[in-house]
């Protein structure tokens, strides 16, 4: 998916839209243009559903608190590695 930026209409209105970037290739593809608006509200609302709910919450959490330990031990091997 690519971005399409046009000016149309007599109010001469931006018409922001995605479509596939295969277009530009010369390949035929059926899939019409979607207007950035709808793709931006699809996207925000799934995000509220998926990961800003509060059954999700602690698993989150748990993620987040098991990479940054991860992390913390690779820093800490680095450091023990430049002390040496």
């Amino acid at each position: 998916m690519q971005g399409n930026s046009r000016i149309s209409g007599r109010s001469k209105e931006r018409y922001i839209s995605y479509r596939c970037g295969q277009k530009d290739r010369g390949i035929k593809c059926n899939n019409k243009e979607v207007r950035r608006e709808y793709i931006e509200a699809f996207v925000l609302s799934e995000l509220q559903n998926k990961l800003f709910n509060d059954d999700i919450i602690p698993v989150l959490t748990e993620k987040l608190n098991a990479h940054l330990a991860a992390n913390d031990k690779v820093r800490d091997d680095e450091i023990q590695h430049l002390k040496a």
